[in-house]
């Protein structure tokens, strides 16, 4: 029998304190996760962590398999629980948008723009995510993708511009929470 367990930082919600916990997550797609908590089981600090923000590690059998982020918290009174609900990662990529049309140029030295280029464009000049630090992006590739002259970045979402530089090169996108291990 497998056990799952939600954990926030380094407090596991498990049996009582996080039940019903279920998540999806498929290649190129936003995942989803919930869990319960009974609000009797839950201490004061466990309240002041279930917050929209906070990022989720589901784990099964002790092996982590879901990471998202906390977006809505619906508190049932008659009941005495708490959902909790929220997107994969991949979902903090919905949250900032490319503003206006923009057009990404290449042909300096006969240099093409890659599709690497086109998603750092993306996520850190336009989005505005950071790569220093402890909240630091990175972007790692398997390989350059397509080759051009220009690209031209619509008014739409940093995750839209990810997923469409990946389907222009035929690659998978997946986001994924570094725990500093190496592995």
């Amino acid at each position: 029998m497998s056990s799952a367990s939600v954990w926030i930082g380094e407090t596991e919600f498990s049996q009582q304190r996080g039940f019903d916990i279920y998540f999806k997550q498929k290649l190129n797609q936003v995942g989803r996760f919930e869990f319960s908590c009974s609000d009797f089981a839950l201490s004061d600090s466990d309240k002041l962590i279930l917050i929209p923000g906070k990022i989720v590690r589901i784990a099964v059998n002790n092996t982590i398999r879901f990471e998202g982020y906390i977006t809505n918290i619906t508190k049932d009174k008659a009941n005495h629980t708490w959902r909790i609900e929220g997107p994969s990662l991949a979902g903090i990529l919905d949250t900032r948008n490319t503003r206006t049309p923009v057009t990404l140029r290449g042909g300096v030295d006969n240099e093409f723009i890659t599709a690497t280029q086109v998603v750092q464009q993306a996520v850190f000049r336009f989005g505005g995510f950071t790569d220093t630090g402890t909240t630091g992006w990175t972007i790692d590739t398997d390989g350059d993708g397509f080759n051009t002259w220009l690209y031209k970045y619509e008014a739409q979402s940093v995750l839209d511009q990810v997923i469409n530089a990946a389907k222009i090169s035929g690659y998978d996108w997946r986001v994924y929470l570094d725990d500093g291990s190496g592995a």
